[in-house]
Formats: structure tokens, sequence, C-alpha cells
């Protein structure tokens, strides 16, 4: 038996219950993993541009709690809108080293909620394949292509191109 990698799910906002329970759920169906959830304040002193937040200062918390709590990774999700300083916004960001990722729920927004949860498991799902290694993929319909736009993110899906997939199937010496 394979020991499965763990996944810390982080809500840095007490409104996002009900969209962090499905991710939870939908992320550990889909990527084999242990996922566990907890809340957590935002960090203190976060950066910002006007009303955006800089993603990058939510990373060292998150790896603080993945070592804290000695898990494969941590992926946090807020609902502040992103940016980092050479784009106007960002979906997410992930550091493989400090073995941890945010998404952002705030341009992701739709009236039906399935669609808003299949956005949110796309950008959780992209961020944290940076995480496993893969770089952005060419494939269009890949879950690792870049989205500087929500129909790139609608278009590709969630799911791993099968190049993508076979890198993560032999990183975790099992199969999605």
């Amino acid at each position: 038996m394979v020991n499965r990698p763990t996944l810390l799910l982080v809500s840095f906002d007490e409104k996002n219950e009900l969209i962090t329970a499905d991710l939870r759920k939908e992320l550990a169906t889909y990527l084999k993993f242990q996922v566990i959830f907890t809340e957590y304040d935002a960090p203190r002193f976060v950066s910002s541009r006007g009303e955006q937040k800089y993603a990058g200062d939510f990373l060292p918390t998150l790896q603080w709690l993945r070592k804290k709590g000695r898990y494969t990774f941590s992926l946090g999700i807020v609902n502040a809108d992103l940016f980092v300083p050479e784009l106007n916004f960002v979906f997410g960001i992930a550091n493989q080293q400090m073995g941890a990722a945010v998404i952002s729920l705030h341009r992701l927004q739709s009236k039906e909620y399935d669609f808003f949860l299949r956005r949110a498991l796309t950008e959780s799902v992209h961020e944290l394949g940076h995480l496993f290694g893969l770089p952005h993929c060419k494939d269009p319909t890949c879950v690792m292509f870049f989205s500087d736009a929500l129909p790139d993110t609608d278009r590709k899906g969630y799911r791993f191109c099968n190049h993508c997939s076979a890198i993560f199937s032999k990183t975790f010496a099992f199969q999605l």
C-alpha cells in the first residue's frame, strides 16, 4: 500500500465554509490525497495594492502550518483579490520549496455554485500541480495550462492531460 500525501487546506475567511468543504471532498477524490481542513487568521502584515493583497504574503504562514502538522502540502483559500508585482492579478501562486500555495476566490465567482466550485477546483489543482513540480503545459485543455482570464480556466477544467498525469503518477507512484 502506498502512503498517500497529505494536504492541509486552509481557509483564511470564515465565510468560505461551503466551498472549502466541497473543495476538500473533490481534491481528496481526484488527487487521492488525505485532505485535512482548518481555518486560520490571515497574516497580519499583508502587503496591498489598493484592495488587492500580495499573494506571496500568505505562503510563509501556509509553510509554517504545513511543517507544524507534518503535512506534505498546504493550500490556502482567500476571498481577497491577489496580485504579484509583475501581474495585475493572479488566481493563485505556488512555491514548491515551501510546499505551499494559495488561491483567490475573488475572480472565480459565478451565479451558479457548481460553476464556481469547478473554477475553484481547477485553480486549486493547478497550483498544487506546481507544488508537485509540474510546469505550465501547452495543452489548452490541461489544468496546467496558464490562465490569464476566466475563459482559460473554464476551458481547461481541473484534470491533467496524459503527459502531466504521467509525471504526477511517476512522482507519487499511483495513477489518477
